[in-house]
């Protein structure tokens, strides 16, 4: 996969970005969403320190990562406890199935 780049803007500086030529509108709105969330935790703690500004973002976003990742695997638990219970159901009806016809059979005064 060849890659060029992109120009992306943070705060008012441009930086050049390695980027699949698929990608660079993706690129760009990420760019963007991170641009609106320094500019409003710049607001909110009025740190003019771009480092510190980085770091908290950054902290942010891993931790709405982390607590994406626990939920995802929660959901997954929960996924494969209903496909469990209704793998059972299924079986259960199967095994239902198969034993009726021969009960039938065996107690039809008619059958041969």
């Amino acid at each position: 996969m060849s890659h060029d780049t992109t120009d992306i803007t943070v705060l008012g500086r441009n930086y050049t970005v390695a980027c699949p030529p698929d990608q660079h509108q993706r690129l760009q709105s990420i760019a963007a969403e991170l641009n609106t969330r320094i500019e409003q935790l710049k607001q909110r703690t009025g740190s003019p320190s771009m480092e510190h500004l980085a770091v908290m973002v950054a902290l942010n976003l891993l931790h709405e990562q982390d607590e994406s990742q626990i939920q995802h695997a929660q959901q997954q638990v929960q996924l494969q406890q209903r496909l469990t219970a209704l793998q059972i159901t299924i079986d259960q009806r199967l095994g239902e199935r198969a034993t009726k016809p021969k009960e039938a059979v065996e107690s039809d005064p008619e059958a041969p």
